[in-house]
C-alpha cells in the first residue's frame, strides 16, 4: 500500500495519526541505528578486554567470529582453540633484548652511559633551579645580571667566547 495515498474521506484526526506514525517510524529507525552502533562498540570493547586479560594483543579481536558470544567462556574457548596461532604470531613480533647478547664489559659500559644520562639530567635540573632563584629587581637590574654571570662562570661557562 502506498504511504502517500490520501483518502479524501479521511478525517483530520486520522491524517494527524498517520503523520505521527510516520514520525515515530523514523525515530524508531534512528534509535535502532544508535543501538546497533552501541552494541558493536560494546562488543569490540568486551572482546578486547577479554583478549588483553589473556595476554593477547587486543587487535586479534578483529578475527573473532561474529556468530560467537562475547561472554568470557566463549572468548576463552575460542582463544584455547587458536592458541597455537597466537603464540607463533607473538613469537615473531616479540623484539629481542639486545642486552642479553652483550658481554659483561659491554653491559657495564651500557649501564655507565645510562648513569651518565641520569647524572646529566640532575645537573641540568640543579642548574635550572639555581637560575630560577636569581631575582630580578627593577630598581637594580645590574644585580641580577651579575648574579647570572657569576653562576655561569662558576659552572664552567666560558663567557669570553659568547
Amino acid at each position: 500500500m502506498n504511504d502517500d495515498y490520501v483518502d479524501p474521506n479521511e478525517s483530520e484526526g486520522m491524517k494527524n495519526m498517520r503523520k505521527q506514525l510516520k514520525e515515530q517510524g523514523k525515530q524508531i529507525k534512528e534509535y535502532q541505528d544508535q543501538l546497533n552502533q552501541f552494541q558493536s562498540q560494546n562488543r569490540g570493547s568486551v572482546i578486547s578486554q577479554a583478549l588483553s586479560s589473556r595476554g593477547l594483543d587486543p587487535q586479534v579481536g578483529k578475527f573473532y567470529p561474529t556468530d560467537l558470544g562475547t561472554d568470557d567462556e566463549s572468548v576463552g574457548k575460542w582463544c584455547d582453540e587458536n592458541k597455537d596461532l597466537f603464540r607463533s604470531a607473538q613469537a615473531e613480533n616479540t623484539p629481542q633484548d639486545d642486552r642479553g647478547t652483550l658481554s659483561e664489559t659491554e653491559r657495564r659500559g651500557y649501564q655507565a652511559m645510562q648513569d651518565m644520562e641520569a647524572y646529566d639530567a640532575r645537573v641540568v635540573q640543579d642548574f635550572k633551579s639555581q637560575i630560577d632563584q636569581i631575582k630580578y629587581d627593577p630598581t637594580n637590574p645590574d644585580k641580577a645580571e651579575a648574579e647570572l654571570l657569576a653562576l655561569l662562570s662558576a659552572n664552567g661557562v666560558n663567557l669570553a667566547s659568547m
